[in-house]
This record gives structure tokens, C-alpha cells and sequence, in this order.
């Protein structure tokens, strides 16, 4: 199974009162999430980041309370 959603905000569309509590690509990820990640990971990450893929930037990762 393959699913998209350019705008996480939308879930609330399909699901009413749901909540995005934080939502970023791959390149965004907030400091501490980051800092904890192995060298390895950390190092792709960088490296994805640094190449402005469209594919990196339209890759979110959402954390959402569902009701």
C-alpha cells in the first residue's frame, strides 16, 4: 500500500479532530530527534538535505492524535 498527503492538515478531513502535532521532511527534522539518530543516519540525512531532492522535501514525517 502506497499513501500520500501533501498536507497533513487534510487528515482532519478524513478524520474529524484529528491533530498534527509536529510534521517535517526529512531534511527539517527538529534538533533532539536528530541528535539522537546513529552517525550513519545522521550522515544520509545531511547528504539528502544538501542535494534539495524533490522527493526528500515531499517526504513528511507527521506525528497525529487521532481522536
Amino acid at each position: 500500500m502506497q499513501w500520500t498527503c501533501a498536507d497533513p492538515a487534510g487528515l482532519a478531513e478524513w478524520r474529524p479532530r484529528a491533530q498534527v502535532l509536529a510534521s517535517h521532511t526529512l531534511s527539517s527534522l527538529p534538533a533532539p530527534m536528530y541528535n539522537e539518530l546513529p552517525a550513519a543516519t545522521q550522515e544520509m540525512l545531511s547528504g539528502l538535505a544538501a542535494q534539495h531532492l524533490p522527493q526528500v522535501e515531499e517526504y513528511r514525517l507527521s506525528l497525529v492524535r487521532l481522536p
